[in-house]
């Protein structure tokens, strides 16, 4: 089945749609309460949301745009927490299509905000995702589109890309942040349900796969890996570089 992706600002989703999203969320983990749903929705920037034929919700992910400094350097960042798409539409790929279009306008075509704050954009200005892999499905994005991602297997998270991921994770998830392991522990939204964490056999012996189970051996209890991408154009592989190519 096809699914059409929009981003649309959290204010404006109706009552209908986010008691679908509501829905959907719930088959995808064991338990979250509608308080902590709406609260969590409401401190997000926008939601992209997948539509059917039918004008019916599939499958969302939520986006909060920050900014800061990081060793006197600024950042943007792209934050991004659950991903959620029912089973039977798992594998289709238009959600991050129109995430990667959503942010390509916002972050590399140029930001809004940033100009409304007069905020000065110079060369050394980094943008950067930040990603809370609470499955293998959403850690493999990394490796499949960006060539340099932390952390991995190959080598050691860099001093700057860490010390972005402590001030955020340490702000926004004090006493749940690990910054020795770099998980978040669950934080009451229960574990994800068993259809969520199957592991198919063509991915059994692959490297990526192995350290991210190494790393969040809890994740099938809700616990996140807290990963991290520079959104810079010379930090995407090719099959990335096709999505960009279908903007308008």
């Amino acid at each position: 089945m096809n699914l059409t992706g929009r981003l649309v600002e959290t204010k404006m989703l109706t009552s209908i749609q986010k008691n679908r999203m509501l829905e959907l969320m719930t088959g995808y983990y064991g338990d979250i309460s509608p308080e902590r749903f709406e609260q969590e929705l409401n401190e997000r920037d926008s939601a992209l949301v997948l539509f059917d034929a039918a004008n019916q919700i599939q499958g969302f992910t939520t986006i909060k745009f920050y900014h800061l400094d990081v060793l006197k350097i600024p950042v943007r960042l792209v934050f991004s927490d659950e991903a959620i798409i029912p089973g039977g539409f798992r594998s289709n790929l238009e959600l991050f299509r129109a995430w990667i279009r959503a942010v390509y306008s916002r972050v590399l075509d140029g930001d809004e905000l940033l100009r409304q704050r007069k905020i000065e954009v110079q060369n050394y200005f980094k943008s950067y995702w930040v990603l809370l892999a609470e499955g293998y499905q959403k850690y493999r994005l990394l490796p499949l589109y960006f060539k340099r991602f932390y952390p991995n297997y190959q080598e050691r998270t860099p001093e700057f890309e860490q010390t972005i991921i402590n001030h955020f994770c340490g702000y926004k998830y004090p006493g749940c942040y690990n910054p020795t392991t770099g998980v978040i522990k669950s934080e009451g939204k229960g574990g994800l349900r068993q259809d969520a964490t199957v592991i198919t056999r063509k991915h059994m012996n692959n490297s990526h796969l192995n350290y991210f189970l190494t790393q969040n051996p809890g994740f099938t209890m809700g616990d996140k890996l807290v990963c991290i991408t520079e959104l810079s154009l010379n930090n995407m592989k090719p099959k990335l570089w096709r999505y960009l190519g279908e903007i308008n």
